[in-house]
């Protein structure tokens, strides 16, 4: 009995190392990182008191305070604290803390207004997609620590190659409409901006280990299908040197983590590592800090929805189909095929970045910001009943003259990525101004090729190194901005801004099998055969003015006026990957008197996007409660729209929509309810209403037939959204209870069209007889409590409890023309954090 009270008494810690025991299989490769972790921060421990670095508590705060981080992120891209004449809403290192655990960020940031974001896996790990105002995650710019995210190809932002970076983050802002964003990805539904943590103000090291449970309906059962470890430490601000008058100082950060999953549906697991390494050195005039992360991941591919139908169906919503087809009426499936388990994918894409202050004057501060990032991997999928000899080549040219059809393909699609790039900022501080002058730079180079990794039937003498496709992509980046904040008197501020950017595509070296490919072009001459096949330039200028007027201490209203473009993606002008399947390059071309097909690569089909946004927007602000009210009328020319259809990677197929039209109103708000010294209530909520319209487009379908879709709802954002989220604070505890509504949407843009014949024919084998994505409603749960225990090697241990799905709502999160994708059902994590010394 006294062993069970004994138990009781010290459960934290018990509850704290079972977890560790449990999952040690799991993370038993981590365990010489977590060591290597204890080594350095003893080690600097050490140094510290060497330096006699012993000071007071005033000392540390006037220290934190003399020496800030490098702020490329506090500059003219962030609205925080700037009067900004634009709507948006943040999230700070105390609310994320309480908030995230181990979900995507895009899932994190999703209760944010006017954002909606699901997961393909169902759980929220691994491939997430997220919405803005009806805009996709391409085209929405991404920043950490104001270098930018977005792939310099597809304008893409892969969340899984960020595993647990919010767990490092400072905090995370969101800017929506045309933004404040003057480099980078053109800001059309908005920008995200992530800060890494200000580990200055940080010392000593923390362990976190936790596992989750999944509830399946079907098996009538909660089983744990999540875990994560995670180590971090901090040095906090060290002196270089025992001279009193030597005011050089310097601090690192170091943390390392695993998540696990098994996903939600079938054979959609992904186990992702990530690390993060942060180096800073302060004086007075000039700072320097060094980040590196990164995450190497392996997971199992899960870029296919299913039918509708299936949701409601506890058994069959987590199948993991690579392809399934419905009969005429679009009603009853008629062919599925379950993705097979060696459909994955393996990539890493490690992270280094050079922030620089320097202090020039009083006045001007220079900014610059040096970065390179790479990327390596591949995913392997089924080439199953698509593909044959042809397709891969196998003919007597490349030395397979009696080649038979491969059976059960499994094909292997690498992509190499390295980007480069600087940017300089000039920033001067006026009387009653700001102006600020930069530069971008940014180089990027791929390599991509395909390959069969597995089939039957192939032939005797085949190579396994024989790529039947292979290209290398190619962008330059270079711009010019300059804003200017003007505080024209007590009450208004004047934001302007300017941008000019100029934009280089090209592909070249693209084979087929072991020949360079060759296209005519339009006066005649062969292009490609291992040079550039074309190079295309954009130049885009992107001017912004906005205006705050402060009306007395409580309130202020905002206008603003943007204008900005974006340049195609590179598989809008041509979609290499695809060539060996039939994609040909998207360029004016015509048939010349031999019947051959002539191209002209100085005349790119798909058009640039051009985006007119206009805001304007109320604060009020008491020290209980704080209400925004915005509206937005945002007209875009070419927007590049959602056909309903996926490509053999997963990514939506879109055209140019000559005109749609963005209008809404947002609406938010925090009320502090309830405070006293011990307890605080508060309630923070949001809701959105929009209407996104195709204004013309008409559709081509073939054969000389077409449809208008004129007026159709924009497919993938629903009109209506909601968020609410009660907090309770008492001492040590924290517990909060989340509501989230999603309204009605389209999973393409034939709108109320689909029952037609002429789309009927036009999908053929492809038609589907429902595109409504249904509303819904779920409730999520968060608790933790933190035992302060301040023993010489114990801080603190904090229990930590997250119910997802609360009420086990049964619906689809979204959907891509006929597939969708199922939420998960309940699901609960527990989790505990030891902090150190």
């Amino acid at each position: 009995m006294s062993l069970f009270f004994s138990f009781l008494t010290h459960l934290p810690e018990n509850l704290f190392f079972l977890i560790i025991f449990s999952e040690f299989s799991m993370f038993k490769n981590l365990f010489f990182y977590t060591f290597f972790t204890l080594f350095v921060f003893l080690f600097s421990s050490n140094l510290i008191r060497t330096n006699a670095f012993a000071q007071t508590t005033n000392n540390k705060t006037k220290d934190t305070l003399n020496y800030l981080m490098p702020s490329l992120t506090v500059t003219s891209d962030k609205a925080e604290g700037q009067n900004a004449p634009i709507p948006f809403s943040s999230i700070n290192s105390s609310e994320i803390s309480q908030r995230y655990i181990y979900q995507d960020i895009a899932i994190l940031i999703s209760e944010l207004p006017s954002l909606y974001s699901y997961s393909q896996n169902g759980n929220g790990i691994g491939y997430s997609t997220l919405s803005l105002r009806g805009f996709d995650q391409r085209e929405i710019s991404v920043n950490v620590n104001g270098i930018p995210q977005n792939d310099p190809e597809d304008h893409n932002v892969y969340w899984i190659d960020f595993p647990d970076l919010a767990s490092n983050l400072e905090s995370i802002e969101v800017q929506r409409g045309a933004s404040l964003s003057n480099f980078g990805t053109s800001s059309i539904g908005g920008a995200i901006n992530l800060t890494t943590t200000n580990f200055i103000d940080k010392k000593g090291v923390s362990v976190y280990s936790g596992m989750g449970f999944q509830e399946f309906g079907y098996k009538n059962q909660m089983l744990q299908n999540v875990s994560k470890f995670s180590v971090e430490a901090s040095s906090g601000l060290i002196n270089s040197s025992n001279d009193p008058n030597n005011q050089n100082k310097f601090a690192f950060y170091t943390r390392l983590s695993r998540i696990n999953s098994f996903g939600y549906r079938d054979n959609s697991w992904a186990y992702l590592n990530s690390y993060f390494l942060g180096l800073a050195f302060f004086n007075p005039s000039f700072t320097t800090q060094i980040n590196i992360f990164g995450g190497p991941l392996n997971d199992a591919l899960a870029y296919n929805g299913i039918p509708k139908q299936d949701i409601y169906d506890l058994t069959k919503r987590i199948e993991n189909f690579n392809y399934f087809s419905y009969d005429s009426t679009g009603k009853v499936v008629n062919y599925s095929q379950l993705r097979r388990k060696q459909e994955v994918e393996e990539f890493s894409q490690p992270h280094f970045e050079l922030l620089n202050d320097i202090k020039v004057s009083d006045d001007a501060t220079i900014k610059s910001s040096l970065f390179y990032y790479s990327g390596e991997g591949y995913y392997d999928y089924d080439g199953t009943g698509w593909t044959d000899a042809s397709s891969f080549q196998l003919n007597a040219e490349n030395g397979y003259p009696d080649a038979k059809d491969p059976q059960n393909p499994i094909i292997r699609a690498f992509v190499n990525n390295e980007q480069i790039g600087w940017i300089p900022r000039l920033i001067i501080n006026g009387e009653n101004s700001v102006l600020n002058i930069g530069l971008e730079a940014r180089f990027h180079r791929s390599i991509h090729w395909g390959k069969i990794q597995s089939a039957g039937d192939l032939p005797s003498n085949y190579d396994p190194d024989f790529k039947f496709y292979q290209y290398d992509g190619n962008r330059n980046i270079f711009s010019g901005f300059v804003s200017y904040n003007y505080l024209i008197n007590s009450n208004i501020h004047l934001f302007a801004d300017g941008q000019l950017i100029y934009h280089n595509y090209s592909i070249d070296n693209e084979k087929k099998g072991n020949f360079y490919t060759t296209y005519l072009a339009d006066n005649g001459t062969l292009i490609g055969n291992g040079g550039k096949l074309f190079s295309i330039n954009y130049v885009f200028f992107n001017p912004k003015v906005g205006i705050n007027w402060t009306l007395d201490e409580k309130q202020d209203v905002y206008s603003f006026i943007g204008l900005t473009s974006q340049e195609p993606r590179m598989e809008n002008l041509y979609n290499a990957s695809e060539a060996f399947k039939g994609a040909t390059p998207n360029f004016a071309q015509f048939i010349d008197a031999q019947n051959q097909v002539r191209y002209d690569f100085s005349k790119p089909l798909i058009k640039p996007e051009n985006l007119l946004d206009v805001e304007l927007g109320y604060n009020y602000k008491t020290e209980t409660m704080k209400l925004n009210a915005n509206l937005y009328w945002m007209l875009y020319n070419n927007e590049l729209v959602k056909s309903g259809q996926l490509d053999i990677f997963g990514d939506p197929i879109d055209g140019n929509a000559p005109k749609t039209l963005h209008i809404g109103i947002e609406l938010s708000g925090s009320h502090l309810l309830f405070h006293n010294d011990n307890n605080e209530l508060s309630l923070l909520w949001n809701c959105s209403y929009s209407h996104n319209r195709i204004l013309d487009y008409t559709f081509q379908l073939g054969n000389n037939q077409s449809i208008s879709l004129n007026n159709n709802p924009v497919a993938g954002f629903p009109d209506l959204l909601g968020n609410a989220r009660l907090n309770y604070n008492f001492k040590n505890l924290f517990a909060s209870l989340q509501f989230v509504y999603v309204g009605e949407s389209k999973t393409d843009n034939f709108g109320d069209l689909l029952s037609t014949d002429v789309l009927k024919n036009y999908l053929g084998t492809e038609y589907y007889s429902d595109n409504t994505l249904n509303p819904f409603s779920i409730f999520n749960f968060d608790l933790s409590y933190k035992f302060v225990i301040n023993s010489i090697s114990i801080k603190f241990i904090e229990l930590q409890l997250q119910v997802n799905n609360l009420t086990n709502r049964i619906y689809a999160a979204g959907a891509e023309g006929k597939e969708f994708f199922p939420g998960a059902e309940r699901n609960v994590f527990l989790g505990v954090k030891l902090g150190l010394f």
